[in-house]
């Protein structure tokens, strides 16, 4: 099965995706801006009141165990809080449901971390399932870095017509010009390719 039907198997070509739901009070302190999946404006780092943003998603994801995005958003407060073990605990629940910047941020640190579990390929391979998941950044960043020479160690990471089929999945999901004006660079690069 190729990509393309893997991703229409799986439902992430279809826009509107995204999640219902009404906000929390975490979501509204702790959204992240370049998750696709949020439910409320997203909040960068230097404006959070981190104090309130940590208890109002502690008390979300007691009220929510299950839930990949309020499991994102606490996994993100204790990193920045550096509650490492706590900010994994709530991380593996929303690799677990698949929640595609999880997925993402996941795929990057194993890709281009410094730790004992970087690894370049293992990586990339991880970020096309980001990609599958349905995650804008992976279906940017994996043509993006096949293009640029930082995959090429890797075998088995999708071919011209599969990045293709990355870039018009991820073209729905922009949010600004120039968002869009990147894949159309992208495509035209991937398109050049023999």
């Amino acid at each position: 099965m190729d990509l393309t039907s893997l991703m229409l198997a799986a439902g992430i070509l279809a826009a509107g995706r995204g999640p219902s739901g009404a906000p929390t009070p975490c979501d509204r302190l702790a959204a992240y801006t370049a998750d696709r999946d949020r439910i409320a404006p997203g909040v960068d780092r230097v404006d959070m009141d981190l104090p309130a943003a940590l208890k109002a998603c502690e008390g979300a994801v007691a009220r929510d165990p299950d839930s990949p995005r309020l499991n994102y958003q606490l996994s993100r407060l204790y990193g920045y809080v550096g509650q490492t073990k706590q900010a994994a605990k709530a991380r593996d629940v929303a690799i677990a449901a698949r929640y595609p910047i999880a997925l993402f941020v996941q795929s990057f640190e194993v890709a281009f971390g410094k730790g004992p579990e970087a690894d370049r390929c293992r990586g990339a391979r991880m970020m096309v399932e980001a990609a599958r998941a349905g995650a804008f950044a992976a279906r940017v960043a994996v043509p993006a870095y096949r293009l640029s020479g930082e995959f090429s160690a890797c075998h088995d990471l999708p071919d011209r017509d599969q990045m293709l089929t990355l870039l018009e999945a991820a073209r729905p999901q922009t949010i600004s010009h120039f968002e869009t004006l990147l894949i159309d660079s992208l495509e035209r690069e991937v398109r050049a390719l023999p």
